[in-house]
């Protein structure tokens, strides 16, 4: 399947997100999942998970949650002690309430594509962010209409 991908940013509250966005090269409308990531960060093999989930029918949208700080990139197959330390400040600086400001911007960004379809939306939580999508779907139950949580 092929399908239409991008960067985008999606303007919040708190400053320029960077996203990734992928969905399937059809008809669409597709329904929207967002994919909220795990400590190590934003990275390819992310995008690699949002292009599996769209393949599947959907409007997937990965954002950057460590925007602001600025662009932080993790060289992992390099992981030592140190950067631990600093994926772990990383991952610490981001609170729930953080990310319900950050859900309620994708909602709009989201509801602003011709691609997706209207209405409610499905979640992921991807090990650090499993705690973030219970959280957004308590804070958003008229839109969440699925929440997952990869080993969160």
């Amino acid at each position: 399947m092929n399908l239409i991908e991008k960067d985008v940013i999606v303007t919040t509250k708190h400053g320029r997100m960077p996203a990734f966005a992928a969905c399937p090269d059809g008809e669409g409308p597709y329904p929207a999942i967002i994919f909220y990531m795990d400590a190590p960060g934003f990275r390819t093999e992310l995008c690699n998970m949002a292009r599996r989930i769209a393949k599947h029918g959907y409007y997937c949208l990965l954002p950057d949650m460590y925007y602001r700080l600025g662009t932080c990139r993790f060289d992992l197959p390099r992981r030592n002690d140190a950067m631990s330390t600093v994926i772990r400040a990383a991952m610490n600086h981001l609170t729930n309430a953080d990310v319900v400001d950050d859900t309620s911007a994708m909602l709009a960004w989201l509801d602003a594509q011709p691609q997706v379809q209207d209405g409610k939306v499905g979640c992921v939580g991807h090990c650090m962010s499993g705690q973030y999508i219970t959280t957004v779907s308590a804070r958003f139950p008229h839109r969440m209409a699925a929440a997952a949580s990869l080993y969160g």
